[in-house]
């Protein structure tokens, strides 16, 4: 039997194994897994916080969009994506475009995370089929080339 295989692309570099759905880019899991992302993060780019610039003298010279505390985590699916989460929330911790209790709650579900992918009965640290070949879709998602099974 033919068909077209999702074109989700893991942390690792390895592309997803399983059947898309009929009118989508990815298989049910990942389909959804986009989905709920897309939805979590889009919120808290459409408002922007305005903070005031002083000068030296204390005087408002202006305002100036506040540092960005959205950060794009991407899926959690395994350990090597658990990490480069990490990474993120570390460097924009240090970078000051986080406050330090919001980072202490996303290292905390990050370690909840982390578990989770311990326990899983598979590990997708190491890709067995890497993707050599990306799309970027208007949305902003990176995708797998096409492809069908044979």
């Amino acid at each position: 039997m033919n068909y077209r295989i999702c074109r989700h692309i893991r942390s690792n570099g390895d592309r997803c194994q399983s059947p898309r759905l009929l009118k989508a880019d990815f298989c049910y899991f990942h389909n959804r897994l986009h989905q709920q992302h897309r939805r979590a993060i889009a919120p808290q780019r459409s408002s922007e916080v305005m903070l005031p610039v002083l000068d030296k003298s204390g005087t408002l010279v202006g305002m100036e969009p506040a540092p960005s505390q959205t950060l794009d985590l991407g899926p959690l699916e395994d350990r090597t994506s658990v990490q480069m989460a990490i990474s993120t929330v570390l460097n924009a911790l240090a970078a000051g475009r986080l406050e330090q209790s919001r980072a202490t709650a996303l290292l905390y579900g990050l370690q909840l995370a982390s578990t989770n992918c311990v326990s899983r009965r598979f590990d997708h640290s190491y890709a067995v089929e890497p993707v050599h070949d990306v799309e970027i879709t208007p949305e902003g998602d990176t995708l797998a080339p096409e492809r069908d099974t044979r």
